[in-house]
């Protein structure tokens, strides 16, 4: 006998499920399906965020060495517990003007496609948001090919890093 109760959502999903035969149902898949963390962070004033699942870490910043023959984006490489990173300024790499304030931390990217780390220089870093895929907009305007989209946060609009598409256009040709 089925007898649900309709303010019971998790009797109600088990029951549809079973009904269909599929009792594989998993409800953490369902939630982020629909909504998704960033990490909010903040460069010359202007709102960003990068998925969650793409940050490694966030850190104080290792001495960087600068390498000869590389775009001025391109801030050089530091050696992090035995891993060499690539860290770079994404105002530069966008053909903005460089932050203006001292970077108090790096975040430390890790492609889901490649092996590759990239860590970049934030002026000031935001918090973790849950973001529902309702809420993005679609990038437009004359934003870097870099973003996926936008939401508004705090009454500010927050582009939304793409960082596969940023770690494409970081690859040597």
């Amino acid at each position: 006998m089925n007898d649900f109760s309709h303010k019971n959502l998790l009797d109600l999903e088990f029951g549809e499920a079973s009904a269909r035969g599929n009792l594989a149902v998993s409800f953490q898949d369902v939630e982020t399906a629909a909504e998704e963390k960033y990490i909010v962070f903040f460069l010359n004033d202007e709102g960003y965020a990068v998925s969650a699942k793409y940050v490694t870490e966030v850190i104080a910043p290792p001495p960087l060495t600068p390498l000869p023959k590389t775009p001025g984006w391109f801030l050089g490489i530091a050696n992090l517990r035995g891993k060499i990173i690539s860290v770079i300024d994404l105002p530069g790499f966008w053909n903005r003007k460089s932050a203006s304030s001292p970077k108090s931390k790096l975040i430390l990217l890790n492609s889901k496609t490649t092996d590759s780390q990239i860590a970049f220089a934030v002026e000031k870093l935001g918090e973790l948001i849950v973001v529902q895929n309702s809420e993005i907009e679609p990038a437009g305007g004359d934003v870097s090919d870099d973003f996926c989209g936008k939401i508004k946060y705090k009454s500010t609009i927050v582009n939304l890093l793409d960082a596969e598409r940023l770690f494409s256009a970081l690859k040597p040709a």
